[in-house]
């Protein structure tokens, strides 16, 4: 092949799953001028995010050489490299590749002679995320052969990373590089441990070039783009955020979750061993999930906690996974599995099944494997919406009661990764919800003597409207109302003890909670403050009618605040008040409904009283005239 054919050809060509556009020449170039008018770099600089790039394991093996290259017009020359096992291996990734294709997207030696030359000149189609067509199929290809895995790494890696000042990213360079063209495998081994970087799965393969400049101090690139010897590292991660409708729920209603996160990139992973999961944890013994009679059986099923998936492409139409509604059940899109009343898990590998695309390609031992590909859509990066419900049994705790949420996805993009033990990387997110305890200690005003068969009820004001409960005081008088929401109520005591008067006592119990916070973030972006934990409730204690000792002091229209501080994670979040009853109305002072009650006791023994004398007089009267 002539070099001025070669250069003609490489105009706009992107080798970029790096970034490397090799040259701008026109069909007229000239012969490229002498090499020693270019200055070439020997490092290659990786770009990401800190937790992309920390803790990995990098290996960097040379495909092709440059040869000549030109200022004006710019261009480089590019000849496979002259290790025959390399050259063999590359022939054949690339004659892989390209077998679908026709015309001149195909690739076949008789014809096109030097492979790396003939993969700069046509191949740029894999230049943006998800990374899928014929040059994202050529180099998974040559990172999975015998021959590259059995290669030995050229340069050597820095140890800690560096900072890019132009895009705000780290940055990890291999030095010591002859100039040409590298394919750069992530060899990270999973689990990498309680870093930030074990939630990013492995890079897929990046084919880069060592720099190639027009000066000697190397500051000005030789091409517009693509030849500055750096590229930014191919791994992903995806987010997680669990979110709770209320976050103080009282028992025995539900809690109401939703799960955010996105697709991630499941292009070129092998169908086989492909992992993508939701793992959903409740605390146990103070959430549950729902059940249904499936044959007889109390189960948790899809349908019983009302799940609902709704899954977002960035461009198209969403799609909705719905078990309770038939129309949108699609029962081939997903499993339900692991499930009871502490936990559940959704695969949503079938989503991917059914909606990817696949290719066919081989394995280090040549054995054919299918692996995924872009469909009419790409799902990569849609978003994710999970919700569903789980009942609250207690959460007056310091620490409420927590909903742990785990999502599993691959993270080896090598089809050499192995079906029996399948690499994931997991991810994980929480929520809590909470509540509160109340009690009344029911007591003899004049004994201080505990009071059985008290009857109170209180009924939620405000948001909590249509929450009703009703407590009767045991025999240390104690009655309990468990796991209250924060919020306004009204408590009215509907049934005193045997030998006690009914003043008509009610009064408004308010339930203010302090939270401490965690820096959170939605899937959208937005930074929120999530409430992890309890620091202090209030109990206050107002408008109180019908006469009462509340807690010792007398608070008929008054207030009364209790302020209760958790102790630790195991006590449970509480407040008692004294609440007294009288035998006697006259024990009560004679101030609002007390006085009332009173006057009107008396207005009725009066007008008895009244009834007698009048009966008495006529009485006499009739004496009289007998």
């Amino acid at each position: 092949m002539k070099m001025r054919k070669l250069f003609a050809g490489l105009a706009a060509a992107a080798t970029m799953l790096g970034g490397l556009a090799l040259g701008a020449a026109t069909a007229n170039a000239d012969e490229p001028a002498a090499a020693d008018q270019v200055t070439f770099g020997t490092t290659i600089t990786l770009k990401g995010e800190e937790a992309a790039l920390q803790g990995r394991t990098f290996k960097a093996v040379k495909l092709a050489d440059y040869g000549e290259a030109s200022l004006d017009p710019a261009g480089i020359a590019v000849t496979t490299t002259t290790d025959n096992s390399l050259q063999s291996a590359i022939e054949t990734a690339l004659t892989d590749a390209t077998s679908g294709a026709t015309g001149d997207s195909k690739y076949t030696k008789a014809d096109d002679g030097d492979a790396m030359a003939w993969v700069a000149q046509h191949l740029n189609d894999s230049g943006s995320a998800p990374w899928s067509g014929q040059l994202r199929k050529f180099v998974q290809n040559v990172a999975s052969s015998s021959a590259y895995q059995n290669a030995t790494a050229a340069g050597q890696w820095g140890t800690s990373l560096g900072d890019d000042d132009t895009t705000g990213k780290k940055t990890l360079t291999v030095s010591g590089l002859d100039k040409g063209l590298y394919l750069i495998t992530d060899s990270t081994t999973y689990p990498m441990g309680d870093g930030a970087g074990k939630t990013w799965t492995r890079s897929i393969p990046i084919l880069v070039g060592t720099g190639v400049f027009k000066d000697a101090a190397m500051t000005k690139p030789l091409l517009t783009t693509g030849s500055d010897g750096t590229a930014m590292v191919k791994n992903n991660e995806i987010p997680l955020i669990k979110t709770v409708e209320k976050v103080s729920v009282p028992n025995g209603q539900f809690a109401k979750y939703t799960v955010d996160s996105k697709v991630p990139n499941y292009v070129g992973y092998k169908t086989d061993t492909y992992t993508y999961n939701f793992v959903d944890t409740l605390e146990a013994n103070k959430l549950a999930f729902p059940t249904e009679k499936v044959n007889g059986t109390d189960t948790v099923t899809a349908k019983s906690i009302g799940l609902k998936i709704v899954i977002t492409p960035t461009q198209g139409q969403s799609v909705t996974i719905d078990p309770a509604n038939d129309a949108d059940a699609h029962a081939d899109w997903y499993e339900f599995t692991d499930a009871n009343t502490t936990a559940f898990t959704v695969k949503l590998k079938k989503f991917i099944d059914v909606h990817a695309g696949t290719v066919q390609t081989k394995d280090q031992s040549g054995t054919p494997v299918n692996v995924y590909s872009v469909n009419d859509t790409d799902w990569s990066g849609a978003t994710v919406a999970i919700t569903y419900k789980a009942k609250v049994l207690d959460a007056a705790y310091q620490k409420g009661a927590d909903n742990d949420i785990k999502v599993q996805y691959s993270n080896n993009p090598s089809v050499n990764s192995s079906a029996a033990a399948p690499d994931y990387t997991e991810r994980e997110d929480h929520e809590k919800v909470f509540n509160f305890d109340y009690q009344i200690v029911k007591k003899d005003k004049e004994s201080k003597a505990p009071l059985q068969n008290a009857k109170f009820k209180l009924t939620g004001q405000g948001d909590n409207a249509g929450f009703t409960t009703e407590a009767t005081s045991d025999a240390q008088g104690v009655a309990k109302f468990t796991g209250l929401a924060e919020g306004k109520y009204l408590v009215e005591e509907t049934e005193v003890p045997s030998g006690h008067i009914n003043a008509g006592l009610k009064y408004y119990l308010t339930i203010t909670p302090e939270y401490n916070t965690e820096n959170a973030t939605k899937i959208n972006g937005d930074p929120y403050q999530r409430k992890v934990s309890v620091s202090k409730v209030t109990y206050k204690v107002e408008d109180v009618t019908g006469g009462a000792w509340v807690s010792g002091k007398y608070v008929n229209g008054g207030t009364v605040e209790n302020a209760v501080t958790p102790a630790d994670e195991t006590t449970k979040i509480v407040t008692s008040m004294d609440v007294l009853n009288v035998t006697n109305i006259t024990q009560l002072p004679l101030t609002g409904a007390a006085g009332v009650a009173l006057f009107a006791v008396l207005a009725l023994l009066l007008a008895g009283a009244g009834a007698v004398v009048s009966f008495k007089s006529r009485s006499t009267k009739r004496a009289l005239n007998a």
